[in-house]
């Protein structure tokens, strides 16, 4: 049986499918927070995210001091979209508003670290919901500026785009990739982090969609045992989720295992 038939008979024998995560804005709908990972290309490399140029970089136009933010960092500008830092205003409970797309106090709710969330509005000071590019709930993962704000075997993921000097706490090896070992209801994922050339593999809630399917450049779109992959054709480039694989075997006919991940896993082509 393939790495893909194990996780399909897997995910019909123990749990309902669920839905999706990740980071960054998509446009001004701040509901849509995604991981703004750039997929497995298909050709065999993989590309860097789609990221604001360096990791934790100064901002000059965001509009606020570290000092004011309360970085205490050397005066880099940690500027924000709205009226606090979701990091170093935790107190006054900011978060994102989903009707403004701004940040701003009082908008934080009680949910922890790692609990599923449907919103931005849902998670608790210091934490926000990662969620679908497009649908989907997500989970409370903790904001940070360096790898020590977070747990042991997480490092700090670059946030960029919304919230300057501040990321995100992913697992490190949280899971196995090939035997899905993150329990009902979540996927093992990776991505790789260019800005600190190094992997994450870390549990996160289901992808829905299904082997062929479009993933929208989000690798937790798809179904746990798939990955994301960038394919190029006449038309141009597009995302979809193919099986991962060991080794041919695991791959239907006509295709082969191939590529690369930086976690050592490949996938059919």
């Amino acid at each position: 049986m393939s790495v893909a038939e194990r996780t399909s008979a897997r995910l019909a024998r123990s749990w309902p499918i669920g839905l999706v995560v990740l980071l960054v804005i998509a446009g001004c709908n701040p509901d849509h927070i995604d991981l703004d990972l750039a997929p497995i290309d298909a050709g065999g490399n993989v590309p860097e995210p789609t990221r604001d140029a360096g990791r934790r970089d100064a901002r000059a136009d965001a509009g606020r001091d570290a000092d004011d933010a309360g970085a205490g960092d050397g005066g880099r500008t940690c500027g924000t979209i709205g009226g606090c830092h979701p990091l170093y205003d935790a107190s006054c409970r900011c978060g994102f508003d989903d009707l403004t797309a701004e940040w701003s106090c009082g908008r934080s709710g009680t949910r922890r670290e790692g609990e599923d969330c449907e919103s931005a509005e849902d998670c608790g000071p210091g934490l926000l919901c990662t969620r679908s590019y497009v649908v989907g709930g997500g989970q409370c993962r903790r904001l940070c500026d360096q790898d020590s704000d977070c747990g042991t075997g997480q490092g700090c993921a670059e946030l960029g785009r919304i919230a300057s000097c501040t990321g995100w706490c992913i697992a490190l090896a949280e899971c196995d990739l090939v035997g899905q070992t993150c329990g009902a209801g979540r996927g093992c994922y990776w991505m790789r982090d260019q800005d600190a050339a190094r992997d994450h593999v870390f549990c996160h809630r289901a992808g829905t969609e299904q082997e062929t399917r479009s993933c929208l450049r989000d690798p937790t779109r798809c179904e746990p045992g798939l990955l994301c992959v960038s394919r190029t054709d006449g038309v141009g480039s597009t995302t979809r989720c193919q099986p991962l694989c060991t080794t041919s075997d695991d791959c239907p006919v006509g295709s082969s295992c191939g590529g690369r991940t930086a976690a050592g896993v490949q996938f059919c082509r």
